[in-house]
């Protein structure tokens, strides 16, 4: 499903500027997440590595927004509006959430350690499979950008966070828990990306005076959250 709407995103200028500057939005929102997560005083040399490959990667998004003819600064509009806006955060809660019930007593310091490994880790997960079918999409359409580097140190991230929740001695049923609720969130987001997407070419083609010939694609909406 997620080259159904890459391939509709890449295939118009104005969707693919959008597109990237959605990206680069949750990936400095999670730069800005791990900053926040540790005292300044206590932080470790491998969350200031996470935070700053992840406001590197929210970067090469806008620099290639850019590119493309988009402003380098302002408010931007996010490609599925507050579902995109609030998809990390509310993967975020939702872990708090299910920590806070297995682990009632916990220090707040030890839950947020906790909600970072699994939140990244379901986080991780997607991303790799995420930018894996869009780097097919730029390949397939010869598009100018490589999103091998992202790729190589988001599954560095994914293994890290996989030994991180070993060492806390999670249990599979929180990891799967974790993945099952970023599954349910990821697919209001790829239906909104791609309602969103649908919506503005049907406007644009009518305004051109052309009909909408996407209507055999709207079926594949439901799809998504089934």
């Amino acid at each position: 499903m997620n080259q159904v709407v890459l391939d509709l995103i890449t295939d118009h200028h104005e969707l693919h500027m959008r597109w990237l500057d959605t990206l680069s939005y949750i990936e400095n929102l999670g730069a800005r997440r791990i900053s926040f997560l540790k005292d300044p005083l206590c932080v470790s040399l491998d969350i200031l590595k996470h935070a700053a490959e992840e406001s590197r990667h929210a970067y090469y998004f806008k620099k290639k927004r850019t590119d493309l003819g988009g402003p380098s600064k302002g408010k931007i509009v996010l490609l599925g509006g507050s579902v995109s806006k609030n998809y990390l955060r509310h993967l975020d809660l939702k872990i708090l959430k299910i920590l806070k019930t297995y682990f009632p007593n916990q220090t707040k310091e030890d839950r947020d350690t906790m909600s970072y490994a699994l939140t990244t880790y379901a986080s991780e997960k997607r991303v790799g499979e995420l930018y894996s079918d869009y780097q097919e999409i730029i390949e397939k359409k010869n598009l100018k950008l490589n999103l091998r580097t992202i790729l190589a140190e988001e599954k560095q991230h994914l293994n890290e966070m996989e030994k991180k929740i070993i060492e806390l001695n999670f249990g599979h049923v929180l990891k799967e828990k974790a993945l099952q609720i970023e599954d349910k969130l990821f697919k209001r987001f790829l239906k909104s990306i791609y309602q969103d997407s649908l919506n503005w070419v049907t406007k644009m083609l009518k305004d051109r005076g052309q009909d909408h010939p996407l209507n055999k694609n709207e079926i594949l909406l439901g799809h998504i959250v089934n």
